[in-house]
């Protein structure tokens, strides 16, 4: 029989697919309470219910109340256990929908409820005690909501999910009108929009409601992103049609106000306008050049005019003679034994003499700078920059992708009176903004900022390319139109083959690469690869990534890479990638635990058509994943490019699990014996670990067993061994004694024991435990000692820190039943340390707690409160429940000697809901003893 109980909004009881309508209420109430609780004494009932009564008559009336539930349920629903409890018969299937906090990844079905109240509208005329109930498990529901919605809002927040994160943050503030997290998302969410008018509107109302209801101001952050969303609207408007964005703006502002100062024959610097290619120079200089209304002398060089000597300087010297209307001066070079150099200096200065006479103001544009030959600079520099330039308002333009002289620009910058005017990229968020505001509401939602600027690096005009693509419909969004291609190959023309080479072999190493791997790939020469990458860094074609040990260097705009990558042939790009993958594979031998080279040789091999390979580094890129969170003691340290990169979802867990297993086995005809079945025993132990993480125990436990089949037959003892630890922590985990004894046991009977240190350092530790469950804590003790020796011998220290632990959590654990609570809590601080030290924060939840619990113990319920909160964050962002519930009922007892009898029954709550998850007889035990103090102080009836 399966009874499915809907408790949030509207009560809804169905049993075996059908409706259970009961007529009267307070049994209607009887059988909700039931079912949420399980199980209930008489006496609590029947004061719950029938308070105004005398204990006879309300006893009388539950029996009656009963027997009208068991006619309309049939038999085999209540049960009794003596004569003083009613409770739900095991055998009935319950399913509630608040069993939903306790799931992985529970948010999106939380987020899908039409209401967030428990028992929503149900009301009983008479029974304060049932209200009350009620109105303490909607306080608790509604902060459970509100603890699960905001890690899940911040983490749509980080992969730019905006219309879940959007869902999460309007939730929160039905049920919290005071976060100010949520305030922040939301405002985050429609400015990225560019719906910057809603963005204003919700600070408004929350910074309102905050002033009037609880008389303080927003946080100076929440205030600052504010102003800045202000500062994004005002530029918009002033943007006008969106031809111009805010750097354009200021750029032709700085140049108007050198420009006037010019025309007021102040000392004016000259200016250089550089900028990318696509980043928009030409509109720049168009809008400023048309708000001067002056006479301009263009001057445009070509790539080929760096090959000619003084070709640049001829050009100038003709466009001015020809805007001036003067003659072009000629000399014979003879007359000055051949030195060009004091040749076009008598030419310059024949020429600036009759431009003089002219008397009038000229803007002396030079377009291209990087394109100048070296002469031709000499000469601009030391005449037209140093002695001429009060003579024309000198405004250059200098595009750093083209330039072959990689000190052009500094020796620029170094002439006195210039000032560089750079057009920078525009931002991650402007990026989204200006396609937000080209395409309004054909945006796609579900475009992220980040690829948005992993695809385009902020370039202007490849944004224009993008949004042109959108469009029009196309497929590929992030795709050139022909005209951006054509600059682009106009500009890689410029290039000799070996560097563009280079580009060719930083395609196919999409997410990076260093010196030491590119040389050890090529076989060639550090020095050279070094300048090679430095020249073309200077192009601004590359840019950096990562950091610490793993600074990596990739090509800018993935666009271009993309391009490049397209371009390449077929044939060198497969030889490129498996010249990577020979790379990879050897240093990955050396470096096992190190996820760079894993996820290397699983990208590389992605390229190939070798599906075994394929599968490999797959299925072993899935292992890391749950090795970072699965392990009994999980160590996920605290570092966000690693934990960004293997985020958790245990449903697309499944799902690969599952895919996994069905190409394996349909290359089972294809693949060595060995080969298969040792990939199967994997996917085998994975899955079976998985599930019993997830609470689903007995279904884990099959999966366990047939890998441990497996390593039997492949004679893989160091599998046979993790099957083990498996089978015992299940036992731990039931409570157990006689299954644990069993299988510690077989477990040290397995031969060669001796050789698998890790493994039987970890038996000695669950062995201890053991011995824990059966008070025997001399022995105990003496076996966790020889698990820390072991661990913390030269060769493990450092890879098993966390073992080492662990082992100290279950040596605080016996100090703790033997009252020795100093001694207990100097051995959980070390454990915390070394945590601490190692930057692991999985565990410290649970090392938290317990420590807290010695604390509370010992009566220090300020410091113990502290260390339950730290503990509940933890639990709160990995979504764990292992023993949280005995930190609810303390922070329940520290409450209610605070006489917070609202804040103690919530607590409680909380606890009964946690404890849900794994029932462990230590959970219920001190679910008793909270309930009984509750009791004593007429906080629960």
């Amino acid at each position: 029989m399966k009874i499915t109980v809907r408790f949030l909004g509207k009560s809804e009881i169905i049993r075996d697919g059908t409706h259970v309508m009961i007529p009267q209420k307070k049994i209607q109430a009887l059988l909700l309470y039931l079912l949420f609780n399980e199980s209930c004494s008489r006496d609590e009932l029947a004061a719950l219910l029938w308070e105004e009564q005398n204990e006879e008559g309300a006893r009388r009336n539950l029996r009656n109340s009963l027997y009208k539930l068991r006619t309309l349920l049939g038999d085999g629903v209540l049960v009794t256990m003596g004569k003083e409890y009613i409770k739900l018969d095991p055998a009935v299937e319950i399913a509630r929908d608040t069993d939903v906090f306790l799931m992985d990844n529970g948010e999106k079905y939380l987020l899908q409820m039409e209401s967030c109240c428990f028992l929503d509208k149900f009301h009983l005329k008479n029974c304060a005690g049932f209200e009350k109930w009620v109105s303490s498990m909607q306080n608790v529901y509604e902060k459970l909501f509100v603890d699960r919605f905001l890690p899940a809002m911040k983490k749509c927040m980080e992969r730019e999910d905006f219309t879940a994160a959007e869902g999460y943050a309007r939730k929160i503030l039905l049920l919290d009108p005071y976060q100010e997290m949520a305030c922040c998302a939301l405002m985050q969410i429609y400015a990225a929009r560019g719906d910057y008018n809603k963005a204003v509107l919700v600070y408004t109302g929350f910074a309102e409601a905050l002033r009037k209801d609880v008389g303080v101001e927003p946080e100076p952050r929440t205030k600052d992103q504010y102003e800045k969303i202000l500062f994004m609207r005002k530029r918009r408007r002033e943007e006008g049609d969106g031809c111009l964005y805010g750097g354009h703006l200021q750029a032709v502002a700085e140049l108007s106000k050198e420009y006037l100062k010019y025309s007021r024959r102040e000392e004016a610097d000259m200016c250089i306008l550089c900028g990318s290619v696509g980043m928009g120079k030409s509109m720049v200089l168009k809008t400023f050049i048309e708000s001067m209304d002056t006479k301009v002398i263009s001057v445009e060089f070509q790539v080929s005019d760096q090959q000619v000597r003084y070709l640049a300087l001829e050009k100038v010297m003709e466009q001015v003679c020809d805007r001036c209307r003067i003659a072009l001066p000629q000399e014979n070079m003879e007359f000055f034994g051949g030195n060009s150099d004091i040749c076009y200096r008598n030419r310059l200065e024949t020429m600036m003499k009759a431009v003089r006479r002219k008397g009038s103001d000229y803007i002396l544009l030079l377009r291209n700078m990087e394109s100048v030959d070296e002469q031709s600079l000499n000469l601009l520099i030391s005449c037209f920059f140093e002695r001429y330039r009060r003579d024309f308002f000198i405004l250059m333009e200098y595009c750093p992708n083209f330039q072959a002289q990689p000190q052009l620009l500094a020796r620029l910058e170094s002439v006195s009176r210039v000032r560089v005017v750079r057009l920078h990229h525009l931002t991650e968020e402007e990026s989204r903004a200006y396609l937000v505001d080209a395409l309004e509401e054909r945006f796609p939602e579900k475009l992220s900022s980040h690829s948005i600027y992993e695809y385009t690096g902020g370039n202007l005009r490849f944004l224009k390319d993008v949004a042109e693509n959108i469009r029009v419909g196309a497929e590929v969004y992030f795709r050139f139109l022909p005209e951006t291609e054509r600059t682009l190959e106009r500009m890689f023309s410029g290039f000799r083959q070996e560097e563009y080479e280079y580009l060719e072999y930083l395609s196919v190493m999409e997410h990076g690469t260093d010196v030491q791997q590119l040389g050890s790939i090529l076989g060639e020469n550090s020095v050279k690869i070094m300048k090679i990458l430095d020249f073309l860094m200077r192009r601004r074609l590359l840019a950096e990534t990562g950091g610490g040990k793993r600074r990596m260097l990739k090509i800018r705009e993935k666009m271009v890479r993309d391009m490049i990558y397209e371009r390449t042939s077929q044939f060198k790009r497969l030889e490129l990638h498996k010249l990577a993958i020979r790379y990879y594979e050897k240093i990955y031998q050396k470096n096992r635990s190190v996820y760079f080279y894993l996820s290397g040789l699983r990208y590389h091999y992605g390229f190939t058509d070798c599906e075994y390979e394929k599968l490999y580094y797959d299925i072993m890129n899935l292992q890391y994943v749950l090795d970072y969170y699965d392990e009994f003691f999980p160590t996920v340290v605290n570092d966000e490019d690693t934990r960004n990169s293997i985020r958790l979802d245990r449903e697309r867990i499944y799902q690969d699990m599952e895919e996994y297993t069905q190409r394996l086995e349909a290359m089972e005809d294809e693949v060595e014996f060995r080969n298969y079945e040792e990939l199967h025993m994997v996917l085998d132990f994975l899955a079976g670990r998985s599930l019993t993480r997830d609470g689903k125990r007995k279904q884990g436990i099959v999966c366990i067993q047939k890998m441990m089949d497996r390593a039997g037959e492949l004679e893989r003892t160091d599998m046979l061994l993790k099957g083990y630890v498996e089978l015992i922590c299940y036992g731990l985990k039931e409570g157990s004694v006689e299954w644990m004894e069993t299988y510690l046991k077989e477990a040290k009977s397995t031969e060669n024991l001796k050789a698998y240190a890790r493994e039987r350092g970890v038996l000695l530790r669950l062995e201890g435990y053991c011995n824990i469950l059966k008070e025997e804590y001399d022995r105990a003790e003496h076996l966790l000692l020889l698990s820390i020796q072991l661990f913390e011998s030269p060769k493990m220290k450092r890879a098993n820190y966390f073992n080492v632990a662990g082992a100290y959590d279950y040596l605080a654990l016996i100090y703790r039943r033997r009252g020795e609570y100093e001694k207990a809590g100097k051995i959980m601080e070390k454990a915390i340390c070394l945590c601490r030290e190692k930057r692991v924060i999985k565990s410290l939840d649970l090392f938290y707690e317990d420590y807290g619990y010695i604390l509370y113990l010992q009566g220090k319920y300020e410091e113990a409160e502290r260390y339950f909160k730290k503990s509940a964050r933890i639990y709160e962002e990995f979504g764990t429940y292992w023993l949280r519930s005995v930190g609810e009922c303390c922070m329940s007892v520290i409450a209610l000697s605070r006489n917070e009898e609202d804040k103690a029954l919530e607590h409680f709550r909380m606890a009964g809901i946690f404890s849900q998850k794994d029932m462990t007889a230590e959970e219920l035990k001190m679910l008793e003893e909270t309930r009984a103090r509750l009791k004593a102080a007429k906080v629960l009836r």
